[in-house]
This record gives C-alpha cells, structure tokens and sequence, in this order.
C-alpha cells in the first residue's frame, strides 16, 4: 500500500466518523453550556487527528486494512463515549443509549454500504474501498437528519429527574442490539450476502422502532401522571368552591336575622356588640373568599393548589386577571404555570419572613400574557451562558425554566426572567398567531 493511499484512507476512514461523533451530542444540546462546548470543540478535532495518525501507521496493505477499519470504529465509539460522559457529566444511561442508538444505524449504513461493491468486479480492491466509502457518505447525509430528530425526540425530553425510571429500563437494549450485530459478523469479513445485510437492516429498524414506541409510551405516561396530579388539583379547587357556595347560601338564608340584629345594635348604640358581630360574621360567613376563577377550570385547580401551598408556608399570594386561549392545550397551561409557581414557592423559601407571590394574567384577541412575582434571597446563580442554574441540581440549568420556555415556544411566543434585589419575575407570551413574533 502506497504512503498516499495510507493517508487518504486513514482521512477519509475518519472523516466518516464525523456524522456519529455530532449525533452522539445532538440530544444533550439544550444542557451544554459555554465551557462543556469548549471542551468538545477542543477534544473532538484531537481525538480525529490522533486516529488519523493510528490508522496511518496501522494500514499496511489491503488484506490486514478490514481488520483494522472494524477495531478502530469500535475504539472510537467508545472513546467518544468516554469523552461525553467526562464533559456532559450525571448522564450515563442516557449517554450509553445514545451509543446504542446511533451505533447501530451507522452499522446498518455501512453494511449497505459494503454490500455493493463486490459486485462491481471489474474494480479493483482499492477502486472497491473508495465506492463503498462514498456510498456510506451518501447515506449518512440522507440519514443525519432523520436519525437527529429520532434522539431528540427520544433522548431529549427526558433528561431530567422525571425521566429518570424512563432510563432504568431501557438504556441497555440499544447497546446489547449493536454489540449483537457487531460481533455476529467475523471481524475480518463484511457483509456479502442478502441475508447477512438484511438481519442487520431489521436488528437497526426494530432498534428504531423501539425506541420510538418506548419513548412515547414514556411521554403518555408521564402526561397521564400530570393529569393525575391536575384533576387532585381541581378536585380541591371545587371542594374549596363548594365550601364557598354553603357559606354563601348560609349568609343568604341568614340575611334577615342579620340585618335585624345591626338594627338592634345600632338603635341600642352597642358599638362593641356590633363589632364583635361582625367579626363572628366574618369567621362563620366569608370563609375561604381566596378561591380563583381564571376561566379555565384546569388552571384553577393548579392556582388553588398553590395557593393553599403558600398558605401553609405563610406565602402572601396575590392573584388577579383571566385565562382565555381555546388555542392552547390544558395541559401545557397547566405544566407552564405549575413549573412557574413552584419555582415561586421555592424562591420564597429561601427568606424567613417578607415571602409574596403575585400572578397576573391578560388575555387579548389570541395572546395571553402571565406574569409570575416572587420574593426571594437574592442569589441567582449563572453560567457562562448566562442560563439561570437551578438550586435542586447543582450546575443543571433549571430543568422548570427550560420546560416553561418550550412550552412558550410552541404558542410561538417568548419567555422573559429579570429580577431586582430580592424580586424575581417570569413573563411568559402565548399566541395563536405565528407573525406576531
């Protein structure tokens, strides 16, 4: 084998690489931050010039050049893996299932690959290599996109601390499917006939079925559980206007006896029996006024829970404003205000006394604007991004924040934090209308 023919297949092997080293990040985006950018943008570009060196040094002639390629893709992958799990750091399971993942629809790209090339005979061995190279190129830009929104729609949505019983179950079986197919093959042969390349089409579609199903299996569960949580949320709203309606048709019933008893108060001049009254009154007749009506019953149930939250915390919850928006789905409401209002909580927890949420909401035509107020210590903690980190996981963006400006996203509108002292506020923007924004 000629010098550059060895440093055009060690490039070019390696280059090939490329595509797998993007998609292993692509689901953990959203949780990078400038430095853990810095750090892959340093380490990958090494790790490629490294391998290029030790395949450059490896290659010796055609015979030992299968051999060496199949080692070398195992290694690398699980370098990479290595890397991920020292910089994107408290993933592990999601890691090694992204391994799995992308491993095995490389594998099914390069069986393809391999398989045509024999059948052009009159190529020679080198002539060969080069083909199914460029046919492997070809798939893998055909492939990239399709198989980067496969993770994200997998991966991405659950890595957080919900996901976590989501990952116990299922990290291995990519892994297992790609070491199956990894090691069905002799490592000193590619696949040469139909049916060799077709177990290894249908072990990469299954594995993408698979995790498809599983993942949205997961998403309806994990929304069924919300809707839990939000029907006990409205059961207690309605217990709450339940008491209200007794309480109102008790003051109704009574009225007349009331009114007779200040008549008497008043010709009497008892001033302090009329007070004593009317605190007796206020105790028997008004209790519970604080319970919300936004228009939306979902939205009241998750107002009233929190409402009866900060009561327990001695929060002062102030309320006012109405929810319209047929346009946005009950559900995303009420995860958007529960994550609003349970940061709220949590920042007010953070002082011993002055401890005040205001909410505030405005509908108009097809935007609905909320704005969440809270007290709280002070200390926001940043990356160098500028992202707030949240006080559950140390140096995780706020996992309730990120979920908010999804939501925000998807109504095409916007999500705005500030604060001032010991204030902090979240404005969140939903419309129907895309050119809006």
């Amino acid at each position: 084998m000629t010098l550059p023919v060895r440093i055009l297949m060690a490039i070019e092997a390696t280059l090939c690489y490329v595509p797998g080293l993007l998609l292993r990040v692509a689901p953990f985006g959203q949780k990078l931050t400038y430095k853990q950018k810095w750090m892959l943008f340093i380490t990958y570009p090494t790790l490629l010039l490294l391998n290029i060196l030790f395949l450059f040094l490896g290659l010796k002639d055609f015979e030992t050049a299968t051999v060496l390629i199949r080692l070398d893709m195992l290694l690398i992958q699980v370098i990479l893996v290595g890397v991920n799990l020292i910089v994107i750091k408290g993933f592990l399971r999601e890691h090694i299932f992204t391994f799995g993942v992308v491993a095995t629809c490389m594998y099914m790209l390069l069986a393809i690959a391999t398989y045509f090339p024999p059948f052009f005979e009159n190529l020679n061995i080198l002539s060969q290599y080069f083909l199914g190279t460029g046919i492997y190129i070809i798939l893998m830009c055909i492939a990239y996109l399709p198989i980067k929104i496969l993770l994200k729609k997998t991966i991405s949505p659950f890595l957080s601390e919900k996901g976590t019983n989501y990952w116990k179950s299922v990290w291995f079986i990519p892994l297992l499917m790609y070491v199956a197919m990894f090691t069905a093959l002799p490592i000193d042969q590619s696949v040469e006939t139909f049916t060799m390349l077709f177990s290894r089409v249908l072990i990469s579609i299954s594995i993408i079925i698979f995790t498809t199903v599983v993942a949205s299996n997961h998403r309806n569960l994990i929304e069924k559980q919300a809707l839990t949580d939000h029907l006990s949320m409205s059961k207690m709203h309605y217990a709450g206007l339940q008491t209200k309606m007794e309480a109102a048709r008790k003051a109704n019933h009574d009225l007349k006896h009331m009114l007779h008893l200040i008549r008497c108060y008043i010709d009497n001049d008892d001033k302090n029996g009329l007070i004593d009254f009317c605190n007796t009154l206020e105790t028997d007749y008004l209790i519970n006024n604080r319970v919300p009506y936004t228009g939306n019953a979902a939205v009241d149930g998750v107002i009233y829970h929190y409402m009866k939250k900060s009561d327990e915390h001695q929060i002062d919850f102030q309320y006012t404003g109405g929810i319209q928006g047929d346009y946005i789905a009950d559900i995303d409401l009420c995860i958007l205000l529960g994550n609003a209002l349970d940061n709220a909580v949590a920042g007010c927890l953070t002082l011993e006394t002055d401890r005040k949420i205001i909410m505030k909401a405005k509908s108009h035509e097809k935007n609905l604007v909320l704005m969440i107020e809270n007290t709280f210590d002070g200390d926001i903690k940043r990356n160098s991004e500028q992202k707030i980190l949240s006080r559950k996981q140390e140096n995780r963006v706020g996992v309730g924040l990120t979920s908010m400006k999804e939501i925000c996203e998807r109504y095409h509108g916007t999500l705005t934090t500030e604060w001032e002292d010991h204030t902090f506020r979240v404005y969140c923007v939903l419309t129907e209308n895309k050119k809006l924004f």
